[in-house]
């Protein structure tokens, strides 16, 4: 109705400006009037009038406009008898009187219904609409029926938002629960039209009003309808009992539909029904529909037992993923949930469908965490082979991972001494760089242990007396006081008791802080320079002696062989 209205508002501004003929305007202005139904040109008597204007002012310019003028007089007399004979209908039993006079009485209904519809009374407007009967809806012309739905769904999906702010909330959700059942009624006389429910105007009106409304009944009725007629419409059955092929076909039920759905469900806690919702889904799953999957499935509000069912249903089919680059976020989402054996198992499911699938090493990192910490030893043994056969390394990141859970000796013999060495050593050394670079004067080349596992801090700081060392035999003394920051107490006293069993003072100024003293450590350094001279010498004639004992041996030998 508003659209004809601007249509002819358009037309009158038009011919005012001089950008079209008067003629031209008025021929447009009287097709319109007749295009439009009964029950909306009684609603707004704007129409006739600006039409009136227009021919009006083709007539100023001596145009003949008789045949205008017939057409818009037959109109006005049609809509005054069809006013008269409403007036007389006003106490009248509807069981009781034809089909012609029903139809008025439909007339008045509708009229009244826009009337509350243009005046934003959504309440009353939305009660009177759940109360039409289905016999009248079964009467009524397919074009009223797609106008009314038209008109509330978008009332319900966006003016009727701000309009329903200023009543109480109960108001809120009886509207949209009449505009439900408005719906099914609708659904029940066969009088919705076909492939409703995949418009985008329409998804939104139902996943808005169910959510308001708190109920999911209808809005799932509608969806297994549209799947089941999809699913039948794509049958040879089907295509063989097709007469007429100009009638509309079945539409695929859209991503949009099962993702609104979704959202219903999990607005409403209503999580055992999405597996049903997911498997009656005849579509094709798009990046917005997994990206739906996983934001439900990593809520932490939701139930173990929960969790786990959806998790084993959105996994069931892993090539969407695949094709649509989701392999990480889906692993991601499982090992959020703490559904880390599940993630596993998807993620060996992965390298069989797709070997040259590339996982993220963090990811991977994460579940061997999650394995230790739920003390599944065994099978943190088995996953780390797995994965390392698949091109696992474990880098600066997933080495920090691993140290904050997994113990010094554990840690090493999986990976082998030698990459457990490279990888604290990588650490030190980006430690010390950033140490040296900090604008802090009190920072600028201390041992920076805050953000580090607890389990290696020992270990960096004798890597770090070993590169202190290896400085001294280039002639670089320490000058200066060495300062360690640490933020766990458990690191402050292992590494104090380090430190003193190598007979080195130490001072604690500050909580986190150990200073020592630059004598101190050039003492400690001049003993150990000391031991490991005192230690090669030692090597050196045992070398010697040996090397002596097996000249006399082979000699004794070799007299007592050929003698």
């Amino acid at each position: 109705m508003h659209r004809r209205w601007r249509s002819l508002e358009k037309l009158r501004t038009q011919v005012l400006e001089g950008a079209i003929d008067a003629l031209d305007a008025s021929h447009r202005a009287v097709q319109i009037v007749e295009s439009t139904p009964q029950p909306f040109r009684l609603q707004d008597p704007r129409l006739t009038s600006v039409s009136k204007e227009l021919i009006e002012a083709a007539k100023q310019k001596g145009v003949n406009v008789a045949n205008l003028e017939g057409r818009l007089d037959r109109l006005l007399d049609e809509d005054s008898r069809v006013t008269t004979k409403i007036d007389t209908l006003t106490d009248v039993d509807v069981d009781k009187v034809d089909f012609k006079t029903k139809k008025l009485l439909d007339v008045v209904e509708f009229k009244q219904l826009y009337a509350l519809l243009d005046e934003y009374k959504y309440l009353e407007a939305f009660e009177q609409l759940a109360a039409i009967s289905l016999a009248t809806w079964q009467r009524t012309p397919q074009s009223t029926v797609q106008q009314v739905l038209k008109a509330t769904s978008t009332i319900m999906g966006h003016s009727a938002i701000l309009a329903q702010s200023k009543m109480e909330t109960s108001s809120k959700s009886l509207t949209h629960l009449h505009f439900l059942q408005f719906i099914k009624t609708l659904h029940t006389s066969k009088t919705l039209p076909p492939n409703w429910i995949t418009l985008p105007t329409s998804i939104f009106a139902m996943k808005f009003a169910s959510m308001k409304a708190k109920d999911a009944t209808y809005l799932l009725h509608l969806v297994k309808a549209q799947n089941k007629a999809y699913a039948e419409s794509m049958t040879l059955r089907y295509a063989l009992a097709q007469k007429d092929l100009t009638e509309p076909h079945v539409v695929a039920p859209p991503p949009q539909l099962l993702i609104a759905t979704i959202d219903v469900l999990d607005y409403l806690d209503l999580h055992q029904s999405i597996p049903l919702v997911q498997q009656e889904y005849s579509g094709r799953l798009t990046k917005e529909i997994l990206t739906c999957f996983l934001r439900v499935l990593a809520q932490p509000r939701l139930p173990r037992k929960m969790v786990s069912t959806l998790s084993v249903t959105f996994t069931l089919d892993l090539v969407p993923y695949i094709e649509l680059r989701f392999e990480s976020a889906l692993l991601k989402a499982l090992v959020s949930s703490g559904l880390i054996q599940n993630a596993y198992d998807t993620y060996l499911r992965l390298h069989k469908l797709s070997p040259s699938v590339k996982i993220p090493g963090s990811i991977q990192t994460e579940i061997l965490v999650g394995f230790y910490k739920r003390k599944l030893f065994d099978q943190f043994h088995i996953a780390y082979e797995e994965m390392w056969s698949r091109g696992y390394a474990i880098q600066h990141h997933e080495f920090n991972l691993l140290s904050s859970v997994v113990p010094p000796h554990v840690l090493q013999s999986v990976m082998g001494e030698r990459e457990y060495l490279k990888c604290l050593k990588d650490i030190h050394i980006k430690a010390r760089i950033k140490s040296e670079e900090s604008p802090l004067p009190s920072k600028k080349g201390a041992l920076d242990l805050r953000f580090m596992p607890a389990s290696i801090c020992t270990k960096l700081f004798w890597l770090h007396i070993d590169d202190i060392l290896a400085q001294r035999k280039l002639g670089k003394h320490v000058v200066s006081d060495m300062r360690i920051f640490m933020n766990q107490p458990q690191v402050e006293d292992t590494l104090k008791s380090a430190i003193q069993a190598q007979d080195i003072n130490c001072e604690t100024p500050n909580r986190g802080e150990i200073i020592i003293p630059a004598n101190e450590l050039n003492d400690f350094l001049d003993r150990q320079e000391t031991q490991r001279v005192k230690d090669t010498v030692w090597k050196l004639m045992v070398f010697r002696a040996l090397g002596v004992y097996s000249i006399v041996v082979g000699a004794a030998t070799y007299v007592t062989t050929f003698q």
